[in-house]
């Protein structure tokens, strides 16, 4: 199940970086290799400047979603 959530938060962060949409390729994490390794981290984290454009995205195509999230509090 870790496995299937860190592919999910990998394409949200390549949706991000891609300005929405689907044309981005799935990004390959060595999940395998970092299990047994036991370094599988429980989650993904992106940078502040992602955020950020993120944010500014929301804002700018009018979708109301940044309503739910509040930059000043990172």
């Amino acid at each position: 199940m870790d496995n299937i959530f860190l592919s999910l938060q990998a394409c949200m962060l390549e949706i991000l970086r891609q300005k929405e949409g689907n044309l981005y390729k799935t990004p390959h994490l060595g999940k395998a290799k970092l299990q047994r390794a036991k370094r599988l981290p429980v989650s993904l984290s992106c940078s502040r400047d992602l955020y950020e454009a993120a944010i500014v995205l929301l804002r700018a195509t009018s979708r109301g979603s940044e309503l739910l999230f509040d930059s000043s509090s990172i």
